[in-house]
């Protein structure tokens, strides 16, 4: 997908473009997927995506479920959100433009599962390649808000340090010069963590809004 689409589909995640329907329950209805009922061998995950960049990946890891490339298809995602292909960049420029109003729950789905004590090393994180220092999150976005209240978020690919800890590369922009303006002051770097399944490219949140 290119980069209109991933910055909107940041919308579409949070409920403002309106989702047809559970993630869960979609795939269910999905027959493009290849099922593995069983867990795949350390750098076998990243293989099998190679050989299949636009299949459904699902298969068992540390006691999950884990799926790829569920959003890897422009039709796909028209199907999911109800909209037709040819109309999608349209449609989602649209909701950024003009996005519905979000309302706070106490109660969803997507918390149904919440892990206590969280240790970064139990959930399947994966390898991919040999030449990796660890285990990485290749597709994850970091949430940051400095003492000022600035907001940003942006796309990285994050490896596995430990239990609580990752360590990432930090190039000259947004979150570069807020962690090096608070290292200026003496300060601990902006609070930092990571966010699954939002398929996002590079985005800034407006001052005043807070859907996260």
């Amino acid at each position: 997908m290119d980069e209109l689409i991933r910055k909107a589909f940041i919308y579409f995640v949070l409920g403002i473009v309106g989702a047809s329907m559970d993630i869960r329950d979609f795939i269910a209805h999905e027959d493009d997927v290849i099922k593995f009922d069983r867990e795949l061998e350390k750098y076998e995950m990243a293989k099998i995506v190679h050989e299949n960049p636009t299949k459904i990946i699902q298969f068992k890891d540390k006691g999950y479920d884990v799926f790829c490339n569920i959003w890897s298809t422009r039709d796909r995602v028209a199907k999911y959100l109800k909209l037709d292909k040819s109309t999608l960049l349209h449609s989602l420029k649209e909701s950024m433009d003009k996005p519905t109003p979000y309302k706070i729950v106490d109660k969803s789905p997507f918390i149904e599962n919440e892990i206590k004590n969280f240790d970064l090393r139990k959930i399947p994180i994966q390898y991919h390649y040999p030449q990796d220092g660890g285990a990485y999150v290749t597709s994850g976005v970091i949430f940051v808000k400095d003492e000022k209240g600035n907001k940003n978020m942006s796309f990285h690919r994050m490896m596995v340090t430990g239990k609580d800890t990752f360590t990432i590369r930090i190039v000259p922009r947004h979150l570069f010069a807020m962690h090096n303006e608070a290292k200026a002051k003496g300060k601990a770097a902006p609070k930092k963590g990571p966010v699954q399944d939002i398929a996002i490219k590079k985005a800034k949140i407006p001052p005043k809004k807070e859907p996260l």
